[in-house]
């Protein structure tokens, strides 16, 4: 990639194409195109503005702001795409679009702008890893709010990866947390323009689900109410039991029975039952979850989460803080057995009922096993519990088998006669006990026979259990379909993820026990012919394909459960040998075309590491294979890469314009992937175990933030620089940390890590863990010496990066173990300044520092204390909790501009002489709060601060009151960009956000006009409101009205009849008549 910089006389140039560890620090600029972008050719030709275009002066504009806001930020270099990209040549362009993700990701700052407002709005943030990071990380809050805003007008694949990559934990605090009493911040605006967007499209809030990215439980749902046959499951949603749980008050209900019995059919019987009982009363709702053991997405007790939150999302008319808002959930979830995770879910359930929501309802089935019945003891009473037994389920059973005989094509010749049909009744009753799957089973082998003799010999042979019943049903396949057969099923049952019909179609050609493996001519013309082999052990669903490596919708699982039970572990060594050797197929330059003709090369590459595990790296065999594999010299290495690079999961497809030099050695993947066997064989085989690549750096870097501590110890046993820096973590012990793998930290540790090493996003392992929540890697750090007040980082210290996530409890700790909390960071933050300027800070958290003693007054350098920021974000009680700590209601702030200094990526800030001096004259209170809510238009906040007694005529060192900036919507004095001149807090920002073809316009306009009214309108009712103070340059209220605007005219009238003069003059003589006539305004004239 290219770089640009300023040269020491100021021009512009940019660096020659680097790769790798030539890669400086540097800030990026997210940006929509406008017509005056400056192009690689005209970086070329002109490196500063004096020869220019008139046409791209406004394009090197924009350039020259990103560079001084890159110095700004302690760095050098940044990327545009603009004009670091040469356009011309093909293979460069190719290779820069797909690595656009990566540039973002690695990028130390990210300055956006829209081509709605104008380049000075650009706002710099510090990156974040959308990927690597993405399950333990939290964003900063502005970081969060940043991509919610500009997620909406990005375009471009890897654009929307970026933007909606948002952790989950942080999207539910940042969906439910809200608080109600929040002004019209830029975070309620969001929310608003999300909400229109939503309502407009018909999707009602489905951006909000794409997020959460859960699974859709409908597929399972209407898969099981198709089976269901009428009248059915009507005993149970009739029956006393359940209409008392569904009236009862925080009630709860179990469903337990032996497999096979209908517990999934029943569960959709209920959801229905319930779904219209709900009918169109939005504060009912009912959802649901399917725990399902073909889906690894379903078997995830956070996914059911997910799921969930959407669902509720869905249903309310608008954003609920919590279920709460419901009078009535009803949540069924089916299938608890099949969850991959079961204590956790367990724990879950167990939290839930603790709650004790009278509005909340919950249902759940599944196997009667021991550890579900043992958790189930602690909240459930007998009354709470329904066993589905024999006696109970046959009449489901003999309505089924009735309902067959009349439907099914295979079925309906042994109706006509009265006889057969009771024969057969009679014969699948007495063999069900009580199993529905049985019963589906026996139907489908009937349907088979071709006359009466068969019929009855099939009856008085009928299998006693359902493995007999699957034995037979194996026995049944054709001879020459048997191989085909048993490949299918052993992938099936432990496949990573769902297999597409296609990637079946390819497995049925898959023998590893030739060479080589892959037949193409044995690839099942038909996919769909895996259903005639596999006969009723199969069904193929259809499926959203949510995830990018799906390749179709139309997948193929289990039909049931149970037939998982009797597939041997055996298969994980079979599974293993055939991803890997159908990657050592391509042995040839990878193309589109031959991707498209190998259905199955996306899962072999990214699943054999994942089944090479399972069986543990046991088998000689299997490790040799991976060996070949892992090999630079052998072409299928960069072939598994193109196809699927374990160091960037998130990117949908092939990646083939990915050469060997940009990919990281073989030792570096073995540690990213956690194969340890294979770790220990490169290093022995001579592997540089310090050698340089890969997003982390090193391969103790990568096997240290997956959490691998087996890999972890080998790499240190052989040599690993434990301490060296590398990756936005800096080195291996922070990234441990925040990620929370305690055991790899102790690890790490205990091999004698400098616990206190300096370096990375966070500066210091302690702060990492401290800004990710990881509260027992906060008390190991300290107990091996941590320093518990170094500073350096992101945020300055542990304490402050704490604050900052709103980690109340992290924050505890910290305060127990001494940190000190009156220390600021390199920007002048306290500790106050951290937690309050967040949408997430609670008052729990604020009055715990106060009460330790926390500054409540100190000035950072965007020239905000921290009562300002509480104005910022709408924190009502907040701001109200420190005015009663006695922080004055007109604390005022005299704005300083800051230089920043980096020397050794150490960075400082020194304070510049202000550019304007006030008249001696002028004694003024400074920017107060009251100032920050009328400049941004913030009605709630106005009228809070006016309330509690704030001086409506505070004057500024420009002597400007807070009715001057309203009229105004800027302020006099330095261009310096802080939050009192970011316009990303204005009430226009709406604008930014808005999509002019399907947004309604006027509506957004009444938004902005609305707040900014009520900002004025809360001024004009207090009686203490002056309108004849002067500012700086001797201009009345009258002087700042925008004159031509909409609505001018009716302001001004409301200031002249509120006693503002005006004939008044400013210094250049001026008086608002000259203003108004200027502007062509001849109402307000």
């Amino acid at each position: 990639m290219r770089l640009l910089y300023t040269t020491n006389d100021g021009r512009l140039d940019c660096t020659d194409d680097l790769i790798g560890d030539q890669i400086p620090a540097y800030a990026i600029l997210s940006h929509t195109w406008g017509r005056q972008e400056v192009a690689f050719k005209d970086l070329k030709n002109h490196n500063d503005m004096n020869d220019v275009d008139i046409d791209l002066r406004e394009g090197y504009q924009k350039l020259f702001f990103c560079a001084q806001q890159a110095k700004r930020d302690g760095l050098k270099h940044f990327w545009v795409d603009t004009c670091c990209i040469d356009k011309s040549n093909n293979t460069e362009l190719s290779e820069a679009i797909n690595s656009m993700f990566r540039w973002d990701q690695n990028a130390a700052s990210t300055f956006r702008t829209s081509s709605r407002i104008p380049w000075m709005a650009m706002q710099s943030q510090p990156s974040s890893k959308a990927g690597g990071l993405l399950e333990a990380g939290r964003y900063r809050s502005f970081w969060l709010q940043d991509r919610l805003n500009f997620s909406l007008e990005m375009e471009g694949d890897w654009a929307t990866r970026i933007h909606f990559g948002i952790p989950f934990v942080t999207s539910q605090e940042y969906l439910l947390k809200l608080s109600k009493e929040a002004g019209y911040s830029s975070r309620e605006r969001a929310l608003e323009r999300l909400k229109r967007e939503i309502q407009q499209t018909g999707d009602r809030l489905g951006k909000i689900c794409d997020w959460l990215s859960a699974p859709d439980p409908s597929t399972n749902y209407e898969k099981a109410h198709r089976q269901r046959q009428a009248e059915t499951g009507l005993w149970l949603v009739e029956g006393e039991q359940f209409r008392s749980w569904k009236a009862n008050a925080a009630s709860r209900l179990w469903l337990y029975g032996i497999p096979g019995c209908g517990k999934t059919i029943l569960t959709s019987t209920i959801i229905k039952d319930l779904m219209q009982y709900c009918g169109d009363d939005t504060s009912m709702v009912t959802a649901y979850f399917y725990f399902d053991f073909n889906n690894p997405q379903k078997q995830d007790p956070e996914q059911m989460l997910r799921s969930l939150l959407c669902q509720l999302l869905q249903r309310a008319v608008t954003i609920p803080e919590g279920v709460d808002e419901f009078t009535q959930v009803y949540i069924v979830l089916d299938a608890l057995d099949e969850c991959a995770l079961r204590s956790e879910l367990m724990n879950m359930l167990e939290a839930v009922a603790r709650w004790k929501l009278d509005n909340l309802h919950l249902l759940m089935a599944s196997r009667r096993e021991r550890d579900i019945e043992r958790s189930f003891e602690t909240f459930l009473t007998e009354y709470d519990t329904i066993c589905l037994q024999r006696d109970i389920v046959d009449e489901d059973i003999q309505r089924y088998v009735r309902q067959r005989l009349c439907d099914d094509i295979n079925l309906v010749k042994w109706n006509k006669d009265a006889a057969i049909r009771r024969e057969i009744e009679v014969a699948l009753m007495c063999g069900a006990r009580g199993m529905f799957r049985w019963a589906v089973c026996q139907l489908d082998t009937l349907g088979t026979c071709r006359n009466r003799t068969m019929l009855r010999k099939s009856l008085t042979t009928l299998p006693k259990s359902l493995d007999q019943t699957y034995d037979r049903i194996l026995s049944t396949i054709r001879e020459e379909d048997s191989e085909y057969a048993i490949r299918i099923l052993q992938w099936l049952t432990f496949s990573a993820r769902p297999l597409s019909v296609e990637e079946i179609a390819e497995i049925a050609a898959i023998d590893v026990a030739r060479d080589p493996v892959f037949d193409r001519d044995e690839v099942l013309e038909d996919p769909l012919e895996a259903l005639n082999i596999c006969s009723s052990l199969v069904t193929i669903t259809a499926n959203n394909a949510q995830e990018n490596s799906r390749p179709t919708q139309k997948t193929v699982a289990l039909a049931h459960y149970s037939v998982k039970d009797m597939q041997e572990s055996q298969c994980e060594i079979t599974i293993t040998k055939g991803c890997l050797k159908y990657l050592a197929q391509f042995q040839q330059p990878l193309s589109i075309e031959i991707v498209e003709a190998s259905a199955l090369a996306r899962y072999a590459a990214e699943f054999w590491s994942t089944h090479l595990r399972k069986t543990g790296e046991k088998t000689a065999g299997l490790n040799k294979l991976a060996m070949d594999l892992m090999s630079v010299k052998n072409p299928a290495y960069l072939a598994w890469i193109q196809l699927y690079d374990p160091d960037h999961p998130y990117y949908g497809g092939p990646e083939l314009s990915k050469g060997l030099k940009s990919v990281a050695a073989p030792l570096y993947y073995a540690a990213l992937l956690g194969l340890s066997t294979i770790t220990q064989i490169l290093v022995g085989q001579g592997a540089e175990v310090n050698a340089q690549g890969g997003s982390c750096g090193n391969a103790l870097h990568a096997a240290s933030i997956r959490g691998h501590g087996e890999v972890v110890q080998v790499l240190i046993k052989a040599g690993a620089d434990i301490d060296a820096q590398s990756g936005h973590s800096g080195n291996a012990l922070q990234a441990a940390s925040f990620e929370g793998h305690t055991s790899v930290v102790r690890i790490l540790l205990d091999s004698n890590a400098d616990v206190n090493s300096q370096g990375g996003r966070y500066g210091n392992a302690l702060q990492a863990a401290s800004a990710a929540d990881r509260q027992a890697v906060v008390r190991l750090l300290l107990a091996y010496g941590a320093n518990i007040d170094a500073q350096d980082g992101l945020c300055g210290n542990a304490l402050n990066a704490a604050a900052a996530e709103s980690h109340t409890a992290t924050v505890e700790l910290l305060l127990e173990k001494g940190v000190k909390v009156t220390q600021s960071d390199v920007q002048r933050r306290s500790v106050l300044h951290h937690a309050i300027n967040s949408a997430f800070c609670t008052t729990s958290l604020v009055k715990l520092l106060l009460s330790r003693g926390a500054p409540m007054d100190t000035v950072d350098i965007e020239n905000m204390t921290p009562l300002h920021y509480s104005i910022k974000f709408g924190h009502q009680s907040i701001a109200g909790l420190l005015l009663d700590r006695g922080v004055p209601i007109d604390a005022g702030v005299h704005r300083m501009t800051w230089d920043c200094n980096t020397v050794e990526t150490i960075a400082s800030y020194r304070r510049n002489v202000p550019e304007h001096v006030c008249d001696s004259c002028c004694t003024s209170t400074g920017l107060t709060p009251l100032h920050y809510a009328a400049l941004t238009g913030n009605p709630v906040m106005t009228e809070f601060l006016l309330k509690r007694g704030a001086d409506p005529n505070a004057v500024s060192e420009h002597k400007e009151t807070p009715l001057h900036l309203t009229l105004r919507k800027t302020l006099h004095g330095t261009n310096y960009r802080d939050d009192w001149t970011d316009p990303s807090w204005r009430a226009e920002r709406l604008w930014d956000l808005l999509d002019f073809e399907e947004d309604d316009v006027e509506a957004v306009s009444a938004d902005i006009d609305r707040n900014r009214e009520g900002v004025l309108n809360a001024l004009l009712a207090d009686p203490r409101t002056s309108l004849t103070v002067k500012d700086c340059q001797h201009e009345q209220v009258l002087h700042c009205v925008e004159y031509g605007a909409p609505g001018s005219a009716s302001v001004v009238q409301r200031l002249v009849l509120r006693g503002a003069s005006p004939s008044e003059s400013n210094r250049k003589q001026q008086n608002a008549l000259h203003f108004a006539s200027r502007a062509g305004d001849h109402d307000a004239v």
